[in-house]
């Protein structure tokens, strides 16, 4: 006779359904099993299960979703909006983390664990060059050019997917090409790469225009700058950083100040002709 698969039985386990529960499934006669006809309390435990197994297939964020992106700030003030801003659209990562991650610490073994991660990293894989396969098509190219088979090709669908969550940002500029853990490239690691213009400024005579990847760098990393109280104070940061390397930088700022203010006092009524 077939036996209940291990995993299987250890999930029900999880649930609070036990042997006896078992046999009363088993009662039922017919290829689906119908939960309304089981006793209040397996029916409960039964409905539970599906419910909660449901989304780790269908990941849905919640209220503890929230919470933790949130940190316990409030919306509407400085501290709440800026972490609000950081953690934008971070919500299906987070909802990754809190349910397959914590599955994971609570198997048994080493082994059971570092199974389940892998099935997760290969499902991870396919689902990363599907979407791959289908942006290029959109875009009009051969999705058999590329090389889904080098370790750029993997790292890149596992950016795709999203498993990756930050790290994927950092990768993202990289697919199919450069090294992944090339992080001095400005391309694929934003961070540690603002070492690299200031390296380039020793032998380089466009200062300018480095500094000016540099501030806009800094500027692009900080968080909050999509909050309309804080995008001053960083605009501000930016231009400061270039006046310090840079006094003379002033004089493009004042050239551009001037062509702005000139583009805000037109109201465009003067294109217009008076109408009879």
């Amino acid at each position: 006779s077939k036996t209940i698969p291990k995993k299987l039985k250890n999930q029900m386990k999880a649930y609070g359904i036990t042997q006896k529960d078992w046999e009363t499934m088993r009662a039922q006669k017919g290829d689906f099993l119908d939960v309304t006809k089981l006793p209040d309390e397996l029916n409960q435990k039964m409905r539970k299960y599906i419910s909660e197994e449901a989304q780790y297939a269908v990941l849905e964020p919640g209220a503890a979703n929230q919470a933790y992106m949130s940190l316990g700030t409030n919306a509407g003030t400085i501290g709440g909006e800026v972490v609000r801003s950081a953690t934008q659209f971070k919500s299906f990562l987070l909802a990754g983390v809190l349910t397959h991650l914590s599955r994971v610490l609570k198997l048994d073994t080493n082994l059971e664990k570092a199974e389940y991660a892998l099935n997760m990293a290969t499902a991870g894989v396919v689902i990363g060059m599907f979407v791959t396969a289908l942006k290029d098509v959109k875009n009009g190219d051969d999705p058999m050019s590329r090389d889904y088979s080098s370790p750029q090709g993997y790292m890149s669908a596992l950016e795709q997917s999203g498993m990756l969550g930050p790290i994927g940002n950092l990768l993202k500029d990289n697919n199919f090409g450069d090294n992944p853990l090339d992080v001095v490239s400005i391309s694929t690691a934003p961070i540690l790469s603002l070492l690299k213009p200031g390296i380039e400024m020793i032998s380089d005579k466009d200062l300018e225009e480095k500094l000016g990847d540099v501030a806009r760098k800094v500027a692009d990393l900080m968080p909050g700058q999509n909050v309309w109280f804080a995008q001053y104070y960083i605009d501000k940061m930016a231009r400061n950083m270039l006046l310090l390397a840079n006094p003379k930088y002033q004089a493009k700022f004042d050239k551009i100040d001037k062509a702005s203010a000139a583009r805000d006092s037109k109201t465009g009524l003067e294109e217009l002709e008076y109408f009879q």
